[in-house]
């Protein structure tokens, strides 16, 4: 999560020194490094609102709240769902 220092040129919507955000696989591994290669379609433009910090957890806590209702729990439309502890984040 931070600025580019090399952006592809056949990558679109992205320059070099853009602050982006996403995952660097969609394993959710492999990112603790100070360089990581990521798939375009795997990030986008981080937005003004959020700060890196909250930028950097967004995909994470985002990708597990997803799993937890349609993967897991089968959630459908129609169906009523109560979300609770929802204050925290994932490992919180």
């Amino acid at each position: 999560m931070g600025g580019r220092d090399t952006v592809w040129q056949s990558v679109a919507g992205f320059t070099q020194g853009d602050e982006a955000y996403g995952a660097t696989n969609e394993q959710f591994i492999g990112a603790y490094t100070e360089y990581a290669v990521a798939s375009a379609k795997m990030m986008t433009q981080k937005p003004t609102a959020l700060n890196s910090l909250q930028a950097a957890s967004a995909p994470v806590v985002s990708v597990t709240g997803w799993q937890m209702l349609f993967d897991y729990a089968a959630v459908s439309a129609g169906q009523t769902v109560l979300i609770h502890g929802a204050a925290g984040n994932v490992g919180a």
